[in-house]
């Protein structure tokens, strides 16, 4: 266990950098043996606010990214998971209490991978309904925009796995993305924070810890100042 979290960075990421929690300690176990690992301070009410100012402020420039952009970053991502597979599977046993063999060879780690490089292609080519004309000289169609900001919750038992989709998701998309992990927060995230922060553009991804009741539910009940199109950015729960 030690080597396997050797220079894990705990703290929260936030516009680009490892800011130290300012909430209350969180204790990790590993649901399997019991053991304790390692206490996490959670984000402060104050840090949610600025992790969800960094990604509106960075929701503009990224919104107006080029979807191939977008694209190549997250196959850069799945292509980190795929070559540091063995740090992750290890980091999602301790999260999971789940069997190394089949967290590095099923259902958790490749599919992370998968996934990601699945919803990269998605930002090339997202499906709209056909245009048509129903009033004569006026064209009417559908465009997909981004929303903007995105607060993600995943679950604690696939946290790498469906972490992927629905960060992947958001940012092919070209929303931006403060997530906010399962209580107790998974390693693995942990992890996954530095190298998407290697890749992408600050302000884009963040995350902050903390329990549900707490970090979660300022998160959910969140809005900003921000304007998009005449109207406030929208936060998902």
């Amino acid at each position: 266990m030690a080597d396997t979290m050797e220079g894990l960075e705990t703290r929260l990421l936030i516009n680009g950098a490892r800011v130290q929690g300012e909430g209350a300690p969180l204790e990790i176990f590993n649901p399997f043996t019991g053991e304790q690992s390692l206490d996490i301070p959670s984000a402060s009410k104050e840090q949610v606010d600025e992790a969800v100012r960094a990604a509106a402020e960075a929701f503009p420039a990224w919104r107006a990214t080029p979807p191939g952009v977008r694209a190549r970053m997250l196959g850069e991502l799945a292509a980190h998971i795929e070559a540091e597979a063995d740090s992750y599977a290890a980091l999602e046993c301790l999260n999971t209490g789940k069997p190394y063999f089949i967290t590095r060879n099923f259902a958790d780690v490749p599919m992370a991978v998968e996934s990601i490089r699945f919803l990269s292609q998605n930002a090339r080519s997202l499906p709209v309904p056909a245009a048509n004309e129903y009033i004569p000289g006026h064209l009417s169609m559908v465009r997909r925009e981004p929303v903007g900001v995105c607060a993600l919750n995943p679950p604690w038992n696939y946290p790498l796995m469906i972490s992927s989709i629905i960060l992947s998701a958001a940012l092919a998309s070209g929303n931006t993305v403060v997530l906010k992990p399962a209580h107790p927060p998974p390693l693995s995230l942990l992890k996954l924070a530095d190298a998407i922060n290697a890749i992408f553009p600050k302000g884009i991804f963040n995350l902050v810890v903390g329990a549900g009741a707490d970090v979660g539910a300022m998160l959910a009940a969140h809005r900003t100042g921000g304007r998009r199109q005449g109207g406030a950015a929208r936060f998902l729960p």
